[in-house]
């Protein structure tokens, strides 16, 4: 579809706003390699010319357009707050993905478009900055269809150009309710604590929703790009499935050269298991080479190798009963211990 990706903060409501919760949109985003052509650096900067990116910073510019919709005649106060006088003609929203969507605005009460307190509300800053910074298309969860239609008012009452709109499936979670941040694998975090890949988990969200055709699921970021089209987006909500996800990141653990494998396991070792990063590095890389086939996280790998990180390492009395089960299993073990015993207690040749 080509076009500018800009990030802006949407930090109107300050009582629910922290500094930390930027740094995670931030820090994910980045983590999933999603670069932003515009916005916050997240160092006190911004690059772009459509600043400021933080709408808590926009508030000469909101003001402006207040006053503008004041001369209007479209406005009043109620109690300290600032209302706008909706239509009540139908909405009509023309939607790329939904298609038109008609909503019955004669009992639809009026819009609280600024606070008691002064501050404006999700609905005019929304408008705004997109008029202000050239948005063209507007695509967002299904959630949000319902404003739509009041945003176009406002547009309308502004005399501005309406954007053209794309409500998107949501993404569910195990119970069938819209996910949230609260739901179990919800935050990027998890992922990258837990060892995932990021282009495992970026493959996999662009999944939820959205089909390439021809039965293919493995696909890099820049495919992705190439191949995306608003009318291949699916209607019906996605699932969220970890289970998938697990098997797609294992897809990509099994396919990474060997020198990211080295890279990325030396890093979440040290990180997660520093005494496997104490390891004489030939010993380490045989233990990885061996182990490799059969995990599929970060977190897998490591406690793949914790047998080989304590001597005092608790092993499944189950287990042990089903080794000794197996025919000839104390021959076996008789010579595995003989071997060990011609290495003597230096073990780095083993």
């Amino acid at each position: 579809m080509g076009g500018t990706f800009v990030l802006r903060v949407e930090d109107t409501d300050q009582s629910r706003n922290s500094q930390e919760a930027v740094d995670v949109i931030f820090r994910g985003m980045r983590w999933l390699g999603l670069d932003w052509d515009e916005g916050p650096d997240g160092k006190g900067g911004a690059h772009g010319e459509k600043g400021p990116y933080f709408q808590s910073q926009r508030g000469a510019i909101y003001a402006k357009y207040l006053e503008k919709l004041r001369a209007t005649g479209k406005t009043y106060e109620e109690g300290g707050a600032l209302k706008f006088k909706m239509p009540k003609t139908p909405g009509i929203v023309k939607d790329l993905v939904c298609g038109d969507v008609t909503f019955d605005r004669t009992m639809e009460p009026d819009l609280v478009i600024r606070r008691k307190d002064g501050s404006p509300v999700f609905h005019l800053v929304n408008v705004i900055d997109d008029l202000e910074m050239g948005i063209t298309h507007v695509i967002r969860g299904e959630d949000h269809l319902s404003n739509t239609h009041k945003h176009i008012a406002l547009y309308e009452a502004l005399g501005a150009p309406i954007p053209q709109f794309a409500h998107i499936p949501l993404i569910l979670n195990k119970g069938g309710s819209k996910m949230s941040k609260r739901d179990d694998g919800a935050a990027l975090s998890f992922y990258e604590d837990t060892g995932y890949l990021p282009e495992a988990v970026r493959n996999y969200l662009c999944l939820l929703g959205w089909s390439p055709g021809e039965n293919e699921e493995i696909l890099p970021l820049e495919e992705i790009v190439k191949r995306f089209e608003l009318k291949d987006l699916n209607r019906s909500n996605a699932r969220f499935d970890a289970a998938k996800l697990f098997w797609m990141n294992g897809e990509y653990w099994r396919s990474m050269k060997d020198s990211d494998f080295t890279q990325f396991a030396g890093s979440f070792l040290e990180k997660n298991r520093p005494a496997a990063s104490a390891l004489p590095e030939p010993i380490r890389q045989g233990l990885l080479r061996v182990i490799r086939e059969k995990i599929r996280t970060g977190k897998e790998m490591a406690e793949w190798l914790d047998p080989y990180l304590t001597e005092d390492y608790p092993y499944s009395l189950e287990a042990r009963k089903k080794q000794f089960s197996v025919p000839d299993s104390g021959k076996l073990l008789q010579s595995i211990e003989q071997g060990l015993q011609t290495i003597g207690e230096d073990f780095n040749d083993a």
